[in-house]
């Protein structure tokens, strides 16, 4: 499931360049990094507690 929440921004920005011609500059591109930190501080204690279970 997490990897949906990667991927579909990333997605969403290059479908939209790619099919409609929506031009993608410099801050749509920091605030998508943005984001992505976003979700994977959001999710870094679920990873940790996953990584600490296995081992």
């Amino acid at each position: 499931m997490s990897t949906h929440t990667y991927v579909n921004p990333v997605v969403a920005v290059f479908l939209g360049w790619l099919l409609i011609n929506e031009s993608v500059n410099i801050a749509q591109l920091l605030s998508l990094i943005v984001v992505l930190m976003g979700i994977l501080l959001v999710n870094m204690p679920g990873y940790i507690n996953r990584r600490q279970a296995v081992d």
